[in-house]
Order: structure tokens, then C-alpha cells, then sequence
């Protein structure tokens, strides 16, 4: 099992999400004037040491893969309810465009589905309950949500729905082709610019022709990666101030499950307020976004964005 905290770099803005949608038919992850208590900031994982949020010096790619232990594969905070509350509300009113199971991903699901419940029963037995596993006689077959007062009936509803209801991270079936990996089936509340409808069935490759420097150096790489696989809207034209910009960090997970040979890749979301960052992390962040090439800081809108931050930073450090 490998992790890979996310250190690519993510400008949204309070008053309108500018990453995750400028198309009205794209899902928009973030709703106006709600990053804040819809998804939790990255000072509160304290299950797991992200390690500083930037790095200065050159710019170079890399998917930053490590070992971790596995009783940190998932997270659960106390203050994590806002963002459950959103991700059920989206699996029910916009299922289809967050939740994608193929028919042909079915076995995947359920074995995803059975790793996760075997460690949220193991790892918080307080709050996760499952009822009629091991007894075949009982048709019954529930997992209970003790924190929420949630249950879900095993045998009867999908069971990648099933686990994405129960946890706080998307979660991604990806599986080998003649194409290498594809993402055979996804329950994503949280995109960035994608459409979970349209992409589904799609090679890893394939959704990474736009991002600068994939193919070059991570793409002959065997361990799919799934992260931002569109340029920043070119549409963009508001004109912001520090306060309004918005930084989304990515906790990203691999788990191979044994009997599909399929991954499971999950992906928690943070966001943290640029004004809000540590001294170290906004020296970090200023030097890192200086120090991008040119292909890359287009993808990433820093003509947009960059002025308003880089001056909030100069400015700050004149005032120490």
C-alpha cells in the first residue's frame, strides 16, 4: 500500500469556485460562499503527518509515492459531519454524475466494498456495526453508521454507493486493459473540472493528455495517478485579493485488492484560506509557484491568481 499527499498546487476563490467549474454542466464541487465547512482543512488530519504542503527550489514532477501504515488508510475527525452530510446529499440527488459502477466493475466493487467495511468495523468498532455477515441464513445483511444513525442494507444497494456513503474519501476501481489502467468505476463527489460521466471507462493516459510534463515523466510509470486533468478555465476574468483565494491539497491512497487485481484509489480533499498558512508554508508556496516553467504555470492560471497571492506574500514579508 502506498500514499501520495498531493503537493500540486490548487487556486479557488471563496466567492466562485474557479478550478472545479466554469461549464454549467460540469458538477461544481464547491457551492458559493461554503469551502468552509464543506470541506475540512488540512490542519485538522491529525491521523496522518502530511509532511509540509510545498516545496521550493525547481519545479519537477513526481508522483511522490510512499509506504504508510496501514492502520492510516482512511480518515475519520470529528469535524468531518458538514462534508458527509454533502457527499450524501450529492450520491442522492446528483447520483449519476458522482457515482459511475459499470456492470463489468461489479466483482471490483464488491471487493472494494468488503475492504473497506472490514477496516472502518476494525479500526472504529464504536461506530461501524455490521450485522448478518457471517451468516448465510440471514438475507438481512446491514452495515450501521452509529455516528450518523445510517444504514445500508448489503444486498441490496450498489456497493461502491454503499462504501462512498460510509466514508469521507472519493473512491476510484481502477483496472489493467490492453490500454493499461482504466477507471472502470468511481464515486467522486469532489472533481476538478471533470465530468465523472464522460471520463468513466477512460485509460489513466488518456486523462492526463493536457497535464504538462505527464507524459515525459510519469507516463511509462505503471502506478496510475489520478489528479487534475484540465487546464485552468481560460474564461476566468474576476479580479481577486488574498482573501478570496483558496488552497485544495489532495491526500491520495493505492490499495491493490488481491482477488480483482484491481486498485482501489482513494482520494481525500482539503482546503486551506492562503491567508491562513503557516510562515513556512506561504515562503514555500510563493517560492514553488515562482519557480514553475512556463507550460506549467499557464495550466495553472497563475497569471490569474499569481499577482494577488505573490503580492499578499511580498507584502507580508516586508511587514516581519
Amino acid at each position: 500500500m502506498s500514499a501520495q499527499p498531493q503537493q500540486e498546487i490548487n487556486i479557488v476563490c471563496n466567492r466562485r469556485v474557479l478550478r472545479h467549474t466554469f461549464e454549467d454542466d460540469r458538477l461544481i464541487m464547491q457551492r458559493e460562499g461554503t469551502w468552509s465547512t464543506s470541506l475540512e482543512s488540512v490542519e485538522h488530519l491529525n491521523e496522518v503527518n502530511l509532511g509540509h504542503l510545498f516545496k521550493p527550489g525547481e519545479y519537477h514532477m513526481t508522483m511522490g509515492l510512499r509506504k504508510f501504515d496501514e492502520r492510516n488508510w482512511l480518515t475519520m475527525s470529528d469535524n468531518c459531519h458538514p462534508e458527509h452530510r454533502l457527499r450524501a446529499e450529492l450520491l442522492t440527488e446528483s447520483k449519476s454524475k458522482v457515482l459511475q459502477c459499470p456492470p463489468e466493475s461489479e466483482s471490483a466493487c464488491l471487493e472494494a466494498l468488503e475492504v473497506v467495511l472490514d477496516f472502518l468495523t476494525k479500526t472504529w468498532p464504536d461506530v461501524f456495526e455490521r450485522f448478518g455477515a457471517n451468516n448465510k441464513f440471514v438475507n438481512n445483511k446491514f452495515v450501521r453508521n452509529n455516528k450518523t444513525g445510517e444504514e445500508f442494507h448489503l444486498d441490496a444497494e450498489p456497493p461502491l454507493e454503499v462504501a462512498a456513503r460510509l466514508v469521507i474519501e472519493d473512491l476510484n476501481v481502477l483496472k489493467e486493459s490492453d490500454e493499461g489502467y482504466v477507471l472502470a468505476a468511481s464515486a467522486t463527489c469532489f472533481p476538478v473540472v471533470w465530468s465523472l460521466e464522460e471520463k468513466i471507462g477512460w485509460p489513466i493516459t488518456r486523462l492526463h493528455e493536457s497535464v504538462p510534463g505527464w507524459e515525459e515523466k510519469i507516463g511509462n510509470y505503471t502506478t496510475p495517478i489520478l489528479f487534475h486533468p484540465h487546464p485552468f478555465p481560460i474564461s476566468a476574468t474576476t479580479s481577486l485579493s488574498a482573501c478570496d483565494l483558496v488552497i485544495r491539497h489532495e491526500r491520495q491512497t493505492f490499495r491493490r485488492l488481491p482477488k480483482s487485481n484491481a486498485i482501489l484509489f482513494t482520494v481525500r480533499t482539503y482546503m486551506d484560506r492562503l491567508v491562513d498558512l503557516s510562515k513556512e508554508d506561504s515562503a514555500n508556496f510563493a517560492a514553488a509557484v515562482r519557480a514553475w516553467p512556463d507550460n506549467v504555470a499557464s495550466y495553472k492560471g497563475r497569471d490569474f491568481w499569481g499577482p494577488a497571492a505573490l503580492n499578499y506574500y511580498d507584502e507580508k514579508t516586508k511587514e516581519r
